[in-house]
């Protein structure tokens, strides 16, 4: 994939994208990459189909790393409060 990479001062961009204050004082960096069509969007179908396949995956490990996996889930909430290390 082509790309274009450039490094210029931010008040070039005035009037074209919003830059944060902090960001104002310093160089930016600005990559252009061509913008891919969006895909459709998965079906219920496909998505069902996905974990399918991935739960062939997970029921293959041990008892002790399906308790392991099964504790990371559980921690994966946007208000968790003890994240678990990894």
């Amino acid at each position: 994939m082509e790309c274009i990479r450039e490094i210029i001062e931010p008040a070039r961009l005035k009037g074209i994208i919003s830059i944060p204050e902090q960001m104002e004082k310093s160089k930016v960096e600005i990559i252009v990459l061509p913008a891919d069509e969006p895909l459709e969007k998965p079906t219920l179908a496909d998505k069902l189909h996905a974990i399918e396949e991935l739960n062939g995956l997970i029921s293959d490990q041990s008892e002790e790393k399906l308790d392991e996996f099964e504790q990371i889930v559980s921690q994966r909430t946007p208000f968790r409060r003890n994240p678990v290390q990894l």
